[in-house]
């Protein structure tokens, strides 16, 4: 019961977030390569955990797979999976050399 709550509550603040933040982060995919970054992250997520039960999920509708497909979605899974962190890297080192130099060091 106490995992349901939580899932609702995390559920209704990323309904609240997406509402509010929706717009302006889809404004500024077209300017901001950090911005574009974490949108393909997002993507490949979204791309990982439906490759993650294919199979299985598959199967659940009575449509028999070959184990070779099985192997073949958790492959691709797991490279979509190690992609997401990779991203996410080159999207922060961009943010951090956009920012203004405070203390008029170079870098």
């Amino acid at each position: 019961m106490i995992g349901l709550l939580i899932y609702l509550v995390l559920l209704t603040c990323l309904i609240l977030c997406v509402k509010k933040h929706l717009r302006s982060f889809l404004a500024g995919c077209t300017k901001d390569i950090v911005l574009i970054g974490t949108g393909v992250s997002l993507v490949f997520m979204a791309i990982s955990i439906s490759l993650d039960g294919l199979p299985r999920i598959l199967s659940s509708l009575g449509i028999e797979t070959a184990n070779d497909f099985s192997i073949l979605m958790e492959s691709m899974e797991e490279i979509v999976e190690l992609r997401i962190p990779l991203i996410l890297v080159v999207s922060t080192v961009a943010f951090f050399n956009k920012t203004p130099n405070l203390h008029g060091t170079d870098r």
